[in-house]
């Protein structure tokens, strides 16, 4: 979620101001992918990457063998880094 400016006495937001929180962070992930992503990605791939870059942010993208496999053009590798991600 949205976490930029949240204290403990942050007000919830009201669902209309939260819905705008998410489109500005998934545009703040699209830029990070446009400046980051070197190889063609179908949209399936796109939208897996927004969301993957909405949670885990840039610096991390930017750093992860993830990135490295897509931008190598290894497609199959970069897809089995997302488990490695998952820390329920």
């Amino acid at each position: 979620g949205h976490t930029a400016g949240v204290t403990p006495e942050t007000p919830p937001v009201t669902r209309q101001k939260a819905e705008e929180l998410l489109a500005e962070d998934a545009r703040i992930a699209e830029a990070a992918i446009a400046r980051r992503v070197r190889v063609p990605l179908t949209q399936s791939q796109y939208d897996a990457l927004v969301s993957f870059v909405l949670n885990i942010g840039e610096s991390r993208f930017a750093a992860s063998r993830l990135l490295r496999h897509l931008n190598a053009g290894n497609y199959i590798a970069a897809a089995l880094e997302f488990k490695r991600w998952v820390h329920a």
